[in-house]
């Protein structure tokens, strides 16, 4: 769907509109009308042999949440970093690329197929990252994406050359799964696993919203008045401050294990 919004944009950008609203509408068709018949299963308790409670949170526990200074923390961290992805690779990023290129059309196009690409090749590392949170742990692989996303901005406010530029655009490839899989991972580990799902939508999907919302208007002024260049050399020293403050304040695997554990592949672990 990249690939084919890059080329219908050149054509005509309302074409997007209504490809999405058209397959928008056939998704709806299919939730509408789409059945099934098997009774939801109950599972049994493995200790006790009961069946067991509904483990839904309440809004009372998910309230209860917000009291963790730990929560905040990994908040913050995420509004200072993974808020990039939205604010620099889907405001900013898009535009500055195409200009680039002798024509704007001639950008969107490339774009399109370099963002089919990289989505692509996204999907393939989501099952390699695991390996790597493996072998280095969850906290380092949330500091590999975050420095990887500094070397990224900074890499783009650089260099100028659309080859090199080109490159660099390929990085969210691991940065991606290496703040999508470890953050959640991170929650797991650190917090009731019970509320897991509920303290990824907080501390990472929630908030990372609310972090587009405070940046994206500074930013777009800061365009305004200086350019891309300087812009992303402010982003990139702004992600550069969060990894510094994640290394210090992000717990690490071995800390306050509240949830489940995480092993590592290696001798410890296979002893363990």
């Amino acid at each position: 769907m990249a690939l084919a919004a890059g080329f219908l944009f050149t054509i005509n950008p309302a074409l997007n509109f209504w490809s999405g609203s058209v397959l928008g509408l056939i998704h709806l068709l299919l939730l509408v009308f789409s059945r099934t018949a098997e009774p939801p299963v109950i599972r049994k308790s493995p200790v006790e042999g009961i069946l067991s409670p509904a483990s839904t949170p309440t809004f009372r526990e998910v309230l209860r949440l917000f009291r963790l200074p730990s929560l905040w923390l990994i908040m913050l961290f995420v509004m200072l970093s993974w808020t990039f992805y939205t604010v620099f690779d889907q405001q900013m990023f898009p535009d500055y690329y195409a200009g680039l290129f002798p024509t704007p059309e001639m950008g969107q196009q490339v774009y399109g197929v370099l963002n089919s690409v990289q989505v692509f090749l996204e999907a393939a590392m989501l099952g390699i990252v695991p390996i790597i949170m493996r072998r280095v742990g969850v906290r380092t692989s949330l500091l590999l994406g975050v420095s990887i996303m500094f070397i990224r901005i900074l890499g783009c406010a650089l260099v100028d050359d659309p080859i090199w530029v080109s490159a660099i655009k390929m990085l969210p490839t691991v940065e991606t799964p290496l703040f999508i899989l470890p953050v959640f991972r991170y929650f797991k580990l650190h917090f009731n696993p019970a509320l897991s799902a509920t303290l990824y939508m907080v501390g990472f999907q929630i908030s990372a919203q609310i972090g587009s919302v405070i940046l994206s208007t500074p930013l777009g002024a800061l365009h305004d008045h200086t350019g891309y260049q300087q812009t992303f050399i402010t982003i990139s020293i702004v992600v550069l401050l969060a990894g510094i403050c994640g290394f210090f304040a992000l717990k690490k695997d071995e800390q306050q294990v509240d949830g489940d554990p995480f092993l590592r592949h290696s001798k410890a672990a296979v002893n363990a």
